[in-house]
């Protein structure tokens, strides 16, 4: 009897496989596309962002040939600022006026000294040597405290920018006589507070500069 009940049961069912789970697709993570900031953009005080970009355009230009492998004088970079104003002049003919003329010469000055060259302009145009160039060196004496010709020229730099802003002051207070229009007499006057502002800076800049040399 107990070997037939054995025969009787019922075979044990196999266990099936267990289902293979399906991978879980990755998120895909999608990145807001980011506008490029302008590299190098200044304030021209342009009456239009049509004429700020005119002078934008001109300045990078000039600097992509102070930085070409080719050396550049100071009567071509001069040739080109003059000869590119003119052009804007055609649309802009606010190009001329104290504020963006000013600037571009100052922007074009500064890539001249980031590239090693020894001449610069001033606010009006003027092309100038820097003051270490014109500067004969010292020789130096034994037990002598010897000056850093770095500072000295940053100094005699700083001493120049603010003569140069004073003119540029003086400039605008004989426009202010002339009675000129609301406008253009409310725009002066920003520009005076600017110009003192920065006068102010320099003057500290160079106190400052003193003390090291």
């Amino acid at each position: 009897m107990k070997i037939a009940s054995i025969l009787k049961k019922k075979p044990v069912a196999k266990k099936k496989p267990a289902a293979k789970k399906k991978p879980v697709a990755k998120k895909k993570v999608v990145r807001k596309k980011t506008a490029k900031k302008t590299v190098g953009a200044f304030k021209f005080e342009m009456f239009t962002s049509a004429g700020d970009k005119s002078c934008q355009k001109l300045v990078d230009s000039i600097i992509s040939k102070i930085n070409g492998n080719k050396k550049v004088t100071g009567k071509e970079i001069e040739k080109l600022i003059k000869d590119g104003m003119k052009n804007i002049a055609k649309i802009h003919k606010e190009v001329y006026d104290t504020e963006p003329r000013g600037e571009i010469y100052h922007q074009v000055s500064k890539a001249l000294k980031a590239a090693g060259y020894t001449f610069y302009f001033n606010s009006f145009g003027d092309l100038k040597k820097s003051a270490q160039e014109n500067k004969p060196v010292a020789k130096k004496k034994v037990g002598a405290v010897v000056k850093d010709p770095k500072y000295m020229a940053q100094y005699h730099n700083a001493i120049t920018q603010i003569n140069a802003s004073q003119k540029v002051l003086d400039e605008i207070a004989l426009r202010m006589k002339l009675r000129p229009h609301p406008a253009m007499k409310l725009q002066m006057k920003e520009s005076q507070a600017k110009i003192k502002k920065y006068i102010s800076e320099m003057k500290t800049h160079a106190r400052e500069l003193k003390k090291l040399i």
